[in-house]
């Protein structure tokens, strides 16, 4: 196959294999091999003298094959150049030993791209280039469907969010009226009675008091189960939310006399703002990571962007009615730090032998995602977040970005739990200029009892085994109004 076929097929083909440095017997051996095990799936091959000569855009899923030959000729910029191609997951390395080939018997400047598998011969690579295709084809497809989910969430919370003004709008129109009816000046102001309006000041009205009722019970429950107590402020506002309902429903009752609408209004009214509060969940899912990783690198806007989460207090909106469930988990540990590595691994190893879906660095991103992409999901839909800190070690920015993005989601939407495994856990605590003493800082300031969805595991005294662990996960209380 000559180069502009290669090209031409390359335009159309989400997927491309690039040969380096191969000569034709290797070429057609490997080519045979893809052909054979590829099914369906569409992709170009194309062959290259160098790595630095071709470009491997993100876009497409990119496997570039080295032969023993064409190995052993890199050059520092055939390194740079595969580096950059690496870095977004898109592109994975491989080396095809054809028949009669020797393996490379010294050290080449690419071995840490390369991956390690237990033969290199045709059918192995192409199986291994196949499957690569194949896991990323998967994940493409789901990932449309998250972001069409996404983008329809964020575009009904754009629209929803308006019936908040117009409702309360309609909510001090029906409490005037409701006022001038019991003084006996009949219905005011008369433009509530107009039939054009009667149907919007219903479903407006009916959108209030849903409002009221949803707001009251998860601030009450909020207060009894989590504060622990209720104060003078609450019983006030509760009082004026439930003093406001009663007389929009009285005043709906008077300007329309179709009991059929209010009916409809009402259930049309509580599954537009269930919509809502969904919708609002996910928006705050599709925080950009990349955003909060850029402020972690600026000390001025990292400093601002700690304290606005630490400092965030726990609401009732951060406290679903039925706690998330979820048995994925999320490992972020200090690269920098060698307990911190072995402990993540050892975490790792221990619940994925329970049966827990475990997610540990880039090294589980699937083949073929853009892995800041994939990073920022898999924060998302965790039912846990396990950070593992080492109080002498330096936290990098993405490590940052990934304790930061999963606090906001916590004081947010009520998850992920978040469970922080730590040595040297009173040196950060003392330490008030710590960032994750910042991030974590009612995590550290309260006691466990009133910390819902959150726990510190303390690392300095003890063994850590996988039974210390699972247990400290199963103890970390999800947080749910209703339980």
């Amino acid at each position: 196959m000559n180069h502009s076929d290669a090209y031409l097929r390359l335009s159309y083909a989400p997927f491309c294999v690039t040969v380096v440095g191969s000569n034709p017997a290797e070429s057609v051996y490997l080519e045979t091999a893809l052909r054979r095990v590829r099914g369906s799936l569409p992709f170009a091959i194309r062959r290259v003298s160098s790595v630095a000569c071709s470009t491997f855009p993100v876009d497409t899923i990119h496997a570039i094959v080295f032969t023993p030959t064409s190995l052993a000729q890199a050059m520092p910029v055939d390194v740079e150049t595969v580096r950059s191609a690496t870095k977004p997951g898109t592109c994975r390395v491989y080396l095809f030993v054809g028949p009669g080939a020797s393996p490379p018997s010294s050290v080449s400047l690419l071995d840490e791209f390369i991956q390690r598998t237990p033969t290199h011969g045709s059918e192995s690579i192409a199986e291994q280039i196949v499957a690569f295709f194949r896991e990323a084809d998967d994940l493409n497809r789901h990932s449309t469907l998250l972001a069409f989910r996404d983008f329809t969430c964020l575009f009904v919370y754009s629209f929803l969010k308006i019936l908040w003004p117009l409702s309360y709008i309609f909510a001090v129109l029906h409490v005037l009226n409701t006022a001038a009816t019991i003084v006996g000046r009949g219905p005011w102001p008369g433009v509530l009675v107009n039939p054009h309006v009667v149907p919007a000041a219903t479903f407006f009205g009916a959108f209030f008091i849903v409002h009221c009722i949803f707001v009251v019970v998860r601030n009450a429950l909020f207060a009894m189960l989590i504060v622990k107590r209720i104060d003078g402020g609450f019983v006030m506002g509760a009082g004026a939310f439930c003093l406001f309902s009663v007389a929009t429903a009285r005043s709906i009752s008077i300007v329309d006399g179709s009991t059929l609408r209010i009916l409809a209004s009402t259930i049309l009214a509580a599954a537009a703002y269930l919509i809502y509060m969904y919708a609002r969940r996910i928006r705050v899912e599709c925080t950009s990571l990349s955003q909060l990783q850029a402020a972690m690198a600026d000390a001025r806007r990292r400093v601002e962007v700690l304290n606005s989460i630490g400092r965030q207090p726990l609401g009732s909106g951060a406290f679903p009615f039925f706690p998330f469930r979820s048995k994925s988990l999320f490992i972020s540990y200090m690269h920098g730090s060698k307990w911190s590595s072995e402990t993540a691994a050892l975490i790792h190893r221990s619940t994925s032998e329970h049966g827990l879906e475990v997610f540990l660095d880039r090294s589980t991103i699937p083949s073929g995602a853009l892995w800041r992409k994939f990073l920022l999901r898999a924060i998302s839909e965790c039912g846990c977040f396990i950070a593992v800190l080492d109080g002498d070690a330096a936290a990098t920015d993405w490590v940052l970005a990934e304790s930061a993005y999963a606090a906001l989601l916590r004081k947010s939407i009520g998850k992920p739990r978040i469970l922080l495994v730590v040595w040297n856990a009173e040196r950060i605590a003392r330490d008030q200029q710590n960032p994750f003493r910042v991030i974590y800082n009612d995590v550290f300031y309260l006691p466990p009892e009133l910390c819902d969805g959150a726990a510190i595991l303390p690392a300095d005294h003890g063994e850590l085994t996988a039974e210390v662990i699972l247990r400290a996960i199963e103890q970390v209380r999800p947080m749910g109004l209703l339980r």
